[in-house]
C-alpha cells in the first residue's frame, strides 16, 4: 500500500542582516578552534546535553 506524504512547499528564508551572519561565523570559528585545541591537548570537551554536563573524549 503506497502512502503519499504531503509536504508543505519550501519556505524562502529571509535574508539575515550582515551583523547576524558575521556573528554566526565568529561563533562557528571559535567553536572549531576550541574543538581543535581540546583535541590537541587531549582534554575532554564539556557539553550540556539533556540537562546534564557531559564529557566528550577527544
Amino acid at each position: 500500500m503506497n502512502k503519499t506524504v504531503r509536504r508543505s512547499p519550501p519556505q524562502r528564508r529571509r535574508e539575515q542582516p550582515l551583523f547576524v551572519r558575521r556573528a554566526q561565523q565568529a561563533v562557528q570559528r571559535v567553536a572549531r578552534k576550541l574543538r581543535a585545541e581540546h583535541r590537541r591537548l587531549n582534554m575532554p570537551l564539556l557539553v550540556w546535553k539533556n540537562g546534564r554536563m557531559i564529557k566528550l573524549r577527544p
